[in-house]
């Protein structure tokens, strides 16, 4: 797909929501399994107009390339600057759908071909209060629809078998 395009949700009460709602663009960073839960928590639940979230995790705001006012953080292995394209309205959520400005990534997740390995950043997923750790390869793109390879099949009988077989085995 071209541009690339991301989509987020946020619940509509987080200060991130009227701050993208507002500005049209916001970075997100990939988290790995190493990040513990209170940064989590930190970035994920509290505000930036009550807490320097950067000086209480130690870490490193980094300069966007393509974003005035959101920072990236230095020490995910990926960030990736976004500007909104829609908004959709989901109960108490808003899901944000962007077109991708710039991605940084770490370079110790890049292979010698220069290909980006995201599998192995450790990545977490959140669902329904819980966090996961992902990394397990399930199958590849198109395996659903995928062309079968046509199977084997038996021998088929000639009539010369079915005579030889008669009477066999009694």
């Amino acid at each position: 797909v071209s541009p690339v395009q991301v989509a987020v949700t946020i619940n509509k009460e987080n200060q991130t929501t009227r701050t993208i709602l507002e500005s049209g663009k916001f970075s997100a960073t990939v988290l790995a399994e190493s990040a513990s839960m209170e940064l989590i928590g930190r970035f994920g639940f509290q505000c930036s107009r009550d807490v320097d979230k950067f000086a209480e995790m130690h870490l490193t705001p980094g300069k966007a390339e393509h974003l005035k006012y959101a920072p990236t953080i230095e020490e995910s292995p990926v960030n990736i600057e976004c500007r909104v394209t829609e908004v959709k309205e989901l109960g108490t959520h808003h899901m944000f759908l962007a077109e991708v400005l710039g991605v940084t990534v770490d370079e110790a997740y890049m292979n010698e071909n220069g290909r980006f390995e995201l599998n192995s950043t450790g990545l977490v997923a959140y669902s329904h209060g819980t966090y996961f750790a992902l990394g397990e390869e399930l199958g590849t793109f198109g395996y659903s629809v995928r062309k079968k390879k046509p199977m084997k099949t038996a021998k088929k009988k000639t009539k010369k078998d079915s005579k030889s077989s008669k009477g066999k085995g009694r």
